[in-house]
């Protein structure tokens, strides 16, 4: 779907230009700013510990499955980039950008009051969620230019503004919530498209993939919870990957 927006745009965007072809050099630092579309993945797997032990194999499965672990934070935002490129005579165009997106992606969880299977009487409700709210990215560049069109592909580093979250409540009083917000780092990489509409300005379409590092947590009892002592412990790790389609206007100075 994302790939689809992001050869439509550029394909849109190649009808739109009437003016005559004419040899173009893409060396040079340039700046820009855009729209975004992005589509993540967020996994939680869930450890249980201390009085946990004391419980049913068949509960303790039955508890750690009912939470969501296959979150989808989708969003649609804005952004900013910047960088320099350096054409050779062949026509291959290398170069390094930065950008920082504005995601505005998330998606909260919640399973409702469910009676366990494995202790009948007892209702538990379930929730999880995830946020990604901006993402900075250095990234090097190489392509190759067709005139006024430059095709390239894209690799680095991403950094991305992540809240994910879990909570419980049972029919009994059980209440615990745990959060971790962090500024998360992984790689990135992608393919993007560049469209000169003058001698200066072009427009812009970019796919990229990010792969991030866990963000772990642990929950705690909500202020009167029923169950204090023992401690019951549940202990988070999540995941998090983010695919983002920018379509930009940019500057060539």
């Amino acid at each position: 779907m994302l790939r689809s927006i992001l050869v439509s745009s550029v394909a849109l965007a190649a009808v739109a230009v009437s003016a005559p072809a004419s040899a173009q050099d893409w060396s040079g630092f340039y700046a820009g700013g855009g729209v975004n579309f992005s589509s993540g993945s967020s996994d939680a797997n869930v450890a249980l510990g201390g009085a946990w032990s004391t419980e049913s194999t068949a509960l303790r499965n039955e508890f750690a499955s009912d939470w969501s672990n296959e979150l989808e934070p989708d969003g649609v935002g804005g952004g900013l980039f910047g960088g320099y490129n350096w054409q050779t005579a062949g026509g291959f165009v290398f170069g390094g950008e930065i950008s920082y997106d504005f995601l505005n992606a998330e998606e909260v969880a919640s399973t409702g009051m469910t009676p366990t299977t494995a202790f009948p009487g007892v209702s538990y409700n379930h929730g999880n969620s995830v946020q990604v709210d901006g993402m900075f990215a250095a990234r090097a560049n190489i392509g190759y230019a067709f005139d006024r069109m430059l095709i390239y592909g894209t690799v680095g580093f991403a950094s991305a503004d992540a809240t994910v979250g879990a909570e419980v409540l049972s029919s009994h009083g059980y209440s615990k919530i745990g959060e971790s917000s962090d500024w998360v780092s992984g790689v990135t990489y992608g393919v993007g498209a560049a469209l000169q509409t003058s001698p200066n300005w072009f427009v812009s379409g970019q796919w990229t993939h990010s792969d991030f590092d866990d963000q772990t947590f642990t929950t705690v009892y909500r202020p009167g919870s029923s169950f204090t002592s023992p401690a019951y412990t549940e202990t988070f790790t999540q995941d998090l990957s983010v695919d983002v389609i920018r379509i930009g206007v940019g500057y060539r100075f």
